[in-house]
Protein backbone atom coordinates (compact mmCIF):
# COMPACT_ATOMS: atom_id res chain seq x y z
CA UNK A 1 0.00 0.00 0.00
CA UNK A 2 1.26 3.49 -0.88
CA UNK A 3 2.09 5.41 2.31
CA UNK A 4 -0.06 8.54 2.50
CA UNK A 5 2.60 10.51 4.36
CA UNK A 6 4.85 9.97 1.34
CA UNK A 7 2.17 11.26 -1.02
CA UNK A 8 1.50 14.28 1.18
CA UNK A 9 5.22 15.02 1.56
CA UNK A 10 5.81 14.92 -2.18
CA UNK A 11 2.85 17.22 -2.80
CA UNK A 12 3.94 19.70 -0.13
CA UNK A 13 7.54 19.71 -1.32
CA UNK A 14 6.37 20.18 -4.87
CA UNK A 15 4.05 23.01 -3.85
CA UNK A 16 6.98 24.83 -2.23
CA UNK A 17 8.81 24.67 -5.55
CA UNK A 18 5.75 25.46 -7.65
CA UNK A 19 5.17 21.90 -8.84
CA UNK A 20 4.27 18.47 -7.50
CA UNK A 21 7.34 16.38 -6.71
CA UNK A 22 6.93 13.84 -9.48
CA UNK A 23 3.84 12.50 -11.22
CA UNK A 24 1.24 11.02 -8.87
CA UNK A 25 -1.47 9.55 -11.05
CA UNK A 26 -4.32 7.33 -9.83
CA UNK A 27 -6.63 5.22 -11.94
CA UNK A 28 -4.41 5.99 -14.91
CA UNK A 29 -6.01 9.44 -15.28
CA UNK A 30 -6.23 11.48 -12.03
CA UNK A 31 -3.04 13.48 -11.57
CA UNK A 32 -2.55 15.04 -8.12
CA UNK A 33 -1.77 18.75 -8.05
CA UNK A 34 -2.15 19.97 -4.44
CA UNK A 35 -3.25 18.96 -0.95
CA UNK A 36 -6.66 20.43 -0.06
CA UNK A 37 -7.62 18.94 3.31
CA UNK A 38 -6.77 16.28 5.83
CA UNK A 39 -9.35 14.05 7.51
CA UNK A 40 -9.42 11.23 10.00
CA UNK A 41 -9.42 8.46 7.40
CA UNK A 42 -8.05 10.14 4.30
CA UNK A 43 -6.56 13.19 2.64
CA UNK A 44 -8.25 15.16 -0.11
CA UNK A 45 -6.25 16.51 -3.04
CA UNK A 46 -6.91 18.72 -6.00
CA UNK A 47 -6.32 16.57 -9.07
CA UNK A 48 -6.73 16.84 -12.80
CA UNK A 49 -8.76 14.31 -14.80
CA UNK A 50 -6.62 13.87 -17.88
CA UNK A 51 -9.37 11.98 -19.74
CA UNK A 52 -12.08 14.60 -19.25
CA UNK A 53 -9.80 17.62 -19.00
CA UNK A 54 -11.29 18.94 -15.76
CA UNK A 55 -10.22 19.47 -12.13
CA UNK A 56 -11.57 17.03 -9.54
CA UNK A 57 -11.19 16.27 -5.84
CA UNK A 58 -9.33 13.04 -5.10
CA UNK A 59 -9.70 11.40 -1.69
CA UNK A 60 -7.06 8.85 -0.75
CA UNK A 61 -7.22 6.39 2.13
CA UNK A 62 -4.77 7.12 4.93
CA UNK A 63 -4.46 4.05 7.15
CA UNK A 64 -2.00 1.28 7.82
CA UNK A 65 -1.90 -1.97 9.75
CA UNK A 66 -4.94 -2.87 11.82
CA UNK A 67 -6.84 0.31 10.86
CA UNK A 68 -6.67 -0.48 7.17
CA UNK A 69 -9.41 -3.13 7.19
CA UNK A 70 -11.94 -0.85 8.85
CA UNK A 71 -10.90 2.14 6.72
CA UNK A 72 -11.27 0.05 3.57
CA UNK A 73 -14.79 -0.96 4.64
CA UNK A 74 -15.69 2.68 5.22
CA UNK A 75 -14.30 3.70 1.83
CA UNK A 76 -16.25 0.93 0.12
CA UNK A 77 -19.39 2.01 1.94
CA UNK A 78 -18.93 5.65 0.93
CA UNK A 79 -18.55 4.60 -2.71
CA UNK A 80 -21.62 2.34 -2.53
CA UNK A 81 -23.69 5.12 -0.98
CA UNK A 82 -22.54 7.61 -3.58
CA UNK A 83 -23.75 5.35 -6.38
CA UNK A 84 -27.29 5.56 -4.97
CA UNK A 85 -27.36 9.27 -4.14
CA UNK A 86 -27.89 11.97 -6.71
CA UNK A 87 -28.90 15.35 -5.35
CA UNK A 88 -27.55 18.86 -5.86
CA UNK A 89 -27.14 19.27 -2.08
CA UNK A 90 -24.86 16.20 -1.85
CA UNK A 91 -21.32 16.22 -3.21
CA UNK A 92 -21.23 14.19 -6.42
CA UNK A 93 -18.95 11.15 -6.58
CA UNK A 94 -17.51 10.56 -10.04
CA UNK A 95 -15.34 7.47 -9.69
CA UNK A 96 -13.58 5.20 -7.20
CA UNK A 97 -11.00 2.45 -7.39
CA UNK A 98 -8.05 0.62 -5.88
CA UNK A 99 -4.43 0.83 -7.01
CA UNK A 100 -2.36 -2.39 -7.42
CA UNK A 101 -0.56 -1.58 -4.14
CA UNK A 102 -3.89 -1.48 -2.28
CA UNK A 103 -4.33 2.30 -2.15
CA UNK A 104 -8.02 3.24 -2.31
CA UNK A 105 -9.22 6.43 -3.96
CA UNK A 106 -12.50 8.25 -4.38
CA UNK A 107 -13.03 10.91 -7.06
CA UNK A 108 -15.54 13.70 -6.39
CA UNK A 109 -16.61 16.96 -7.94
CA UNK A 110 -14.28 19.79 -6.99
CA UNK A 111 -16.06 22.38 -4.86
CA UNK A 112 -14.86 25.94 -4.41
CA UNK A 113 -15.35 27.38 -0.95
CA UNK A 114 -14.80 26.04 2.56
CA UNK A 115 -16.32 23.71 5.11
CA UNK A 116 -18.66 25.03 7.76
CA UNK A 117 -16.13 23.72 10.29
CA UNK A 118 -13.35 25.90 8.85
CA UNK A 119 -15.58 28.96 8.99
CA UNK A 120 -16.63 28.38 12.59
CA UNK A 121 -13.06 27.66 13.71
CA UNK A 122 -11.96 30.98 12.21
CA UNK A 123 -14.58 32.77 14.31
CA UNK A 124 -16.56 34.00 11.30
CA UNK A 125 -20.07 33.66 12.65
CA UNK A 126 -23.16 33.24 10.52
CA UNK A 127 -26.10 35.58 10.85
CA UNK A 128 -29.28 34.08 12.23
CA UNK A 129 -30.79 34.04 8.74
CA UNK A 130 -27.70 32.36 7.27
CA UNK A 131 -27.80 29.70 10.00
CA UNK A 132 -31.44 28.92 9.19
CA UNK A 133 -30.76 28.78 5.44
CA UNK A 134 -27.78 26.43 5.88
CA UNK A 135 -29.86 24.14 8.12
CA UNK A 136 -32.66 24.14 5.55
CA UNK A 137 -30.22 23.17 2.79
CA UNK A 138 -28.75 20.35 4.90
CA UNK A 139 -32.27 19.07 5.50
CA UNK A 140 -32.95 19.15 1.75
CA UNK A 141 -30.00 16.80 1.25
CA UNK A 142 -31.19 14.53 4.06
CA UNK A 143 -34.68 14.36 2.55
CA UNK A 144 -33.14 12.86 -0.58
CA UNK A 145 -31.00 10.40 1.41
CA UNK A 146 -33.82 9.37 3.74
CA UNK A 147 -36.15 8.86 0.78
CA UNK A 148 -33.99 5.94 -0.36
CA UNK A 149 -33.41 4.64 3.17
CA UNK A 150 -29.97 6.09 3.97
CA UNK A 151 -29.02 7.74 7.28
CA UNK A 152 -25.93 9.93 7.31
CA UNK A 153 -25.01 9.35 11.01
CA UNK A 154 -22.06 11.78 11.02
CA UNK A 155 -23.46 15.27 10.55
CA UNK A 156 -20.90 17.82 11.73
CA UNK A 157 -19.46 21.13 10.47
CA UNK A 158 -16.55 19.47 8.66
CA UNK A 159 -19.05 17.42 6.62
CA UNK A 160 -20.92 20.50 5.42
CA UNK A 161 -19.33 22.41 2.55
CA UNK A 162 -20.23 26.05 1.86
CA UNK A 163 -19.79 26.63 -1.87
CA UNK A 164 -18.84 30.01 -3.26
CA UNK A 165 -21.55 31.77 -5.25
CA UNK A 166 -23.25 35.09 -5.94
CA UNK A 167 -26.59 33.89 -4.60
CA UNK A 168 -25.51 33.59 -0.95
CA UNK A 169 -24.68 30.45 0.95
CA UNK A 170 -24.94 27.16 -0.91
CA UNK A 171 -24.39 24.15 1.34
CA UNK A 172 -23.61 20.56 0.34
CA UNK A 173 -23.21 17.45 2.51
CA UNK A 174 -19.98 15.46 2.40
CA UNK A 175 -18.85 12.03 3.60
CA UNK A 176 -21.39 9.23 3.77
CA UNK A 177 -18.62 6.92 5.00
CA UNK A 178 -20.56 5.76 8.07
CA UNK A 179 -23.99 5.91 6.49
CA UNK A 180 -26.54 3.32 7.54
CA UNK A 181 -29.25 1.65 5.50
CA UNK A 182 -32.73 1.59 6.96
CA UNK A 183 -33.54 -1.44 4.81
CA UNK A 184 -30.63 -3.76 5.72
CA UNK A 185 -28.87 -3.18 2.41
CA UNK A 186 -25.79 -5.46 2.59
CA UNK A 187 -23.70 -2.91 0.68
CA UNK A 188 -24.30 -0.34 3.44
CA UNK A 189 -23.88 -2.51 6.52
CA UNK A 190 -20.26 -3.54 6.20
CA UNK A 191 -19.36 -1.47 9.27
CA UNK A 192 -22.00 -3.10 11.49
CA UNK A 193 -19.75 -5.75 12.92
CA UNK A 194 -21.16 -6.03 16.45
CA UNK A 195 -24.36 -5.09 18.20
CA UNK A 196 -24.19 -1.75 19.98
CA UNK A 197 -21.31 -0.45 17.85
CA UNK A 198 -21.24 3.36 17.90
CA UNK A 199 -20.28 5.37 14.82
CA UNK A 200 -20.24 9.12 14.43
CA UNK A 201 -18.83 12.17 16.19
CA UNK A 202 -19.71 12.39 19.92
CA UNK A 203 -20.44 16.14 19.98
CA UNK A 204 -23.16 15.73 17.34
CA UNK A 205 -24.63 12.33 18.29
CA UNK A 206 -28.27 11.74 19.07
CA UNK A 207 -28.96 10.11 22.45
CA UNK A 208 -29.97 6.82 20.84
CA UNK A 209 -26.83 6.89 18.67
CA UNK A 210 -24.65 7.46 21.76
CA UNK A 211 -26.31 4.45 23.42
CA UNK A 212 -25.65 2.27 20.37
CA UNK A 213 -29.39 1.77 19.95
CA UNK A 214 -31.56 1.45 16.83
CA UNK A 215 -31.69 4.54 14.64
CA UNK A 216 -34.13 6.12 12.22
CA UNK A 217 -34.37 9.46 10.41
CA UNK A 218 -34.97 11.29 13.69
CA UNK A 219 -31.36 10.63 14.66
CA UNK A 220 -30.20 12.78 11.72
CA UNK A 221 -32.82 15.37 12.74
CA UNK A 222 -31.07 15.60 16.13
CA UNK A 223 -27.70 16.01 14.40
CA UNK A 224 -29.00 18.97 12.39
CA UNK A 225 -30.44 20.37 15.62
CA UNK A 226 -26.96 20.35 17.17
CA UNK A 227 -25.51 22.04 14.08
CA UNK A 228 -28.24 24.68 14.15
CA UNK A 229 -27.72 25.31 17.88
CA UNK A 230 -24.00 25.80 17.25
CA UNK A 231 -24.51 28.12 14.27
CA UNK A 232 -27.02 30.25 16.19
CA UNK A 233 -25.21 30.48 19.53
CA UNK A 234 -21.57 29.98 18.63
CA UNK A 235 -21.48 27.19 21.22
CA UNK A 236 -22.12 23.45 21.26
CA UNK A 237 -24.89 22.26 23.57
CA UNK A 238 -22.52 19.74 25.19
CA UNK A 239 -18.74 19.89 25.24
CA UNK A 240 -15.99 18.13 27.17
CA UNK A 241 -12.52 16.79 26.46
CA UNK A 242 -13.76 13.30 27.27
CA UNK A 243 -15.90 11.90 24.44
CA UNK A 244 -17.66 9.51 26.83
CA UNK A 245 -18.75 12.43 29.02
CA UNK A 246 -20.14 14.26 25.99
CA UNK A 247 -22.10 11.18 24.89
CA UNK A 248 -23.48 10.72 28.41
CA UNK A 249 -24.66 14.34 28.47
CA UNK A 250 -26.43 13.88 25.14
CA UNK A 251 -28.25 10.95 26.73
CA UNK A 252 -29.29 12.51 30.05
CA UNK A 253 -28.83 16.32 30.11
CA UNK A 254 -30.95 19.09 28.66
CA UNK A 255 -29.04 21.57 26.48
CA UNK A 256 -28.56 25.09 27.87
CA UNK A 257 -31.53 27.26 26.79
CA UNK A 258 -30.88 28.84 23.43
CA UNK A 259 -32.95 31.80 24.63
CA UNK A 260 -29.93 33.04 26.62
CA UNK A 261 -28.35 34.04 23.29
CA UNK A 262 -31.56 35.44 21.75
CA UNK A 263 -31.16 39.13 22.55
CA UNK A 264 -27.53 39.41 21.39
CA UNK A 265 -27.98 37.37 18.22
CA UNK A 266 -31.50 38.23 17.12
CA UNK A 267 -33.01 34.77 17.57
CA UNK A 268 -36.82 34.89 17.65
CA UNK A 269 -38.76 32.77 20.10
CA UNK A 270 -40.19 30.61 17.31
CA UNK A 271 -36.68 29.64 16.17
CA UNK A 272 -35.65 28.84 19.75
CA UNK A 273 -38.63 26.51 20.06
CA UNK A 274 -37.95 24.79 16.73
CA UNK A 275 -34.29 24.21 17.61
CA UNK A 276 -35.07 22.72 21.01
CA UNK A 277 -37.72 20.47 19.55
CA UNK A 278 -35.09 18.97 17.24
CA UNK A 279 -32.93 18.34 20.33
CA UNK A 280 -35.51 16.43 22.35
CA UNK A 281 -34.12 13.32 24.06
CA UNK A 282 -37.04 11.12 23.05
CA UNK A 283 -37.17 10.69 19.25
CA UNK A 284 -40.98 10.74 19.43
CA UNK A 285 -40.84 14.33 20.69
CA UNK A 286 -38.70 15.53 17.76
CA UNK A 287 -39.73 16.35 14.23
CA UNK A 288 -40.65 13.07 12.58
CA UNK A 289 -38.76 13.81 9.37
CA UNK A 290 -36.28 16.16 7.73
CA UNK A 291 -39.20 17.56 5.75
CA UNK A 292 -41.21 18.63 8.80
CA UNK A 293 -38.10 20.14 10.39
CA UNK A 294 -37.31 22.06 7.20
CA UNK A 295 -40.85 23.44 6.93
CA UNK A 296 -40.80 24.55 10.56
CA UNK A 297 -37.53 26.40 9.98
CA UNK A 298 -38.86 28.14 6.88
CA UNK A 299 -41.83 29.27 8.97
CA UNK A 300 -39.49 31.17 11.31
CA UNK A 301 -37.89 33.29 8.56
CA UNK A 302 -40.42 36.18 8.73
CA UNK A 303 -39.66 36.59 12.44
CA UNK A 304 -35.92 36.29 11.76
CA UNK A 305 -36.11 39.00 9.10
CA UNK A 306 -38.01 41.34 11.44
CA UNK A 307 -35.33 40.94 14.09
CA UNK A 308 -32.57 41.83 11.62
CA UNK A 309 -33.71 45.44 12.14
CA UNK A 310 -31.75 46.53 15.26
CA UNK A 311 -34.60 48.68 16.63
CA UNK A 312 -37.15 45.90 16.15
CA UNK A 313 -34.73 43.42 17.70
CA UNK A 314 -34.36 45.61 20.79
CA UNK A 315 -38.08 46.22 21.15
CA UNK A 316 -39.20 42.64 20.49
CA UNK A 317 -36.37 40.71 22.12
CA UNK A 318 -34.61 42.81 24.80
CA UNK A 319 -31.89 41.46 26.99
CA UNK A 320 -32.21 41.43 30.78
CA UNK A 321 -30.50 44.81 31.13
CA UNK A 322 -32.93 46.45 28.70
CA UNK A 323 -36.25 45.06 29.90
CA UNK A 324 -36.73 47.87 32.45
CA UNK A 325 -35.89 50.49 29.84
CA UNK A 326 -38.38 48.94 27.42
CA UNK A 327 -41.09 49.00 30.09
CA UNK A 328 -40.40 52.70 30.76
CA UNK A 329 -40.49 53.53 27.05
CA UNK A 330 -43.68 51.55 26.57
CA UNK A 331 -45.28 53.37 29.50
CA UNK A 332 -44.14 56.71 28.08
CA UNK A 333 -45.56 55.92 24.67
CA UNK A 334 -48.86 54.87 26.22
CA UNK A 335 -49.03 58.10 28.23
CA UNK A 336 -48.28 60.17 25.13
CA UNK A 337 -51.03 58.42 23.20
CA UNK A 338 -53.51 59.06 26.03
CA UNK A 339 -52.49 62.73 26.13
CA UNK A 340 -52.96 63.09 22.39
CA UNK A 341 -56.35 61.40 22.62
CA UNK A 342 -57.30 63.78 25.46
CA UNK A 343 -56.20 66.80 23.50
CA UNK A 344 -58.20 65.77 20.48
CA UNK A 345 -61.22 65.16 22.65
CA UNK A 346 -61.04 68.67 24.21
CA UNK A 347 -59.95 70.52 21.07
CA UNK A 348 -63.09 72.63 20.91
CA UNK A 349 -62.14 74.21 24.25
CA UNK A 350 -58.54 74.83 23.20
CA UNK A 351 -59.11 76.53 19.84
CA UNK A 352 -60.66 79.81 21.11
CA UNK A 353 -57.73 80.18 23.54
CA UNK A 354 -55.42 80.52 20.57
CA UNK A 355 -57.61 82.99 18.67
CA UNK A 356 -59.27 80.48 16.36
CA UNK A 357 -63.03 80.20 15.81
CA UNK A 358 -64.60 77.17 17.43
CA UNK A 359 -65.66 75.77 14.03
CA UNK A 360 -62.17 76.04 12.52
CA UNK A 361 -61.79 72.29 12.26
CA UNK A 362 -65.25 71.59 10.91
CA UNK A 363 -65.39 69.99 7.50
CA UNK A 364 -65.44 72.54 4.67
CA UNK A 365 -68.71 72.92 2.81
CA UNK A 366 -69.24 70.59 -0.08
CA UNK A 367 -68.43 72.08 -3.50
CA UNK A 368 -71.40 73.52 -5.37
CA UNK A 369 -73.00 71.23 -7.84
CA UNK A 370 -74.21 72.55 -11.19
CA UNK A 371 -77.77 72.69 -9.80
CA UNK A 372 -76.69 74.88 -6.86
CA UNK A 373 -74.47 77.27 -8.78
CA UNK A 374 -76.03 80.81 -9.04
Amino acid sequence: MLEMDTVRGRVERGAAGGRVGGPLVFGGRYRIEALLAQGGMGDVYRAFDEHEGRPVALKLLRATGIEYKRARARFAQEAATARRLSHFRIVRTIDHGCEPDGTLYLVMELLEGETLGARLRDGRELTTREAVIVAVQILEALEAAHAIGILHRDLKPDNVFLCDGDGGLNAKILDFGVAKSLHSDPTLTSLETTAGTVFGTPRYMSPEQARGGPLDVRSDVYGVGVLLYQMLSGQLPFEDEDAVVVMARHIRDEPPPLSRYASDRGIPRALVQVTHRALEKDPQDRFDSATSFRRALLGTLPAVDRLENPVMNWLMNPGPRHKKARRLISAGLAAALLLIAGLLGDLDALLPRYGLPADALEAPPAPLTEARRP
